[in-house]
């Protein structure tokens, strides 16, 4: 089980050959780069499986900051739980965030957000989400490798 600062390098190691292997097999746009590379970064900095111990995370840094949405994702989730599941820890992260943001979107315009909106959402920005959630992604895989949990595909 590595720290923090372990999985934190490791990844910003791997980066440049995920790019490049992205390039490649795939010939994204440098848009497209930027986003994955973006995501990845914010994965491996702010959004890693080991946010189910967000609560421990001092709230007075930057770090704390940007946990917020998560800190009750970290009363729901147990340690090493779902969250360090291959793909299911990417994707309740991702889902936790979304319904956080909408949310506040709700509480700022004291309107829900319908569904019509949503999907013309999706689809207008459909191609830039799946970088994205890749980025996400593949930022979970460097962590589980590290934690020697890539091949146990607990659900």
């Amino acid at each position: 089980m590595s720290q923090y600062k372990t999985h934190s390098a490791f990844n910003c190691a791997l980066l440049p050959f995920l790019i490049g292997a992205m390039v490649f097999f795939f010939n994204p746009t440098f848009k497209n780069v930027v986003y994955f590379s973006a995501a990845f970064l914010y994965g491996t900095f702010l959004m890693n499986p080991d946010l189910d111990m967000a609560k421990k995370i001092k709230l007075f840094s930057l770090r704390g900051f940007f946990s917020i949405p998560f800190r009750s994702y970290s009363y729901v989730f147990k340690h090493r739980g779902i969250s360090h599941s291959v793909l299911l820890g990417t994707l309740t992260r991702v889902i936790w965030l979304f319904l956080f943001v909408l949310g506040i979107l709700y509480i700022v315009y004291k309107k829900s957000v319908h569904q019509k909106d949503l999907v013309l959402f999706f689809n207008m920005y459909r191609e830039m989400l799946i970088y994205v959630f890749f980025g996400l992604f593949t930022a979970d895989l460097g962590h589980l490798f590290l934690d020697k949990r890539l091949f146990k595909w607990k659900i």
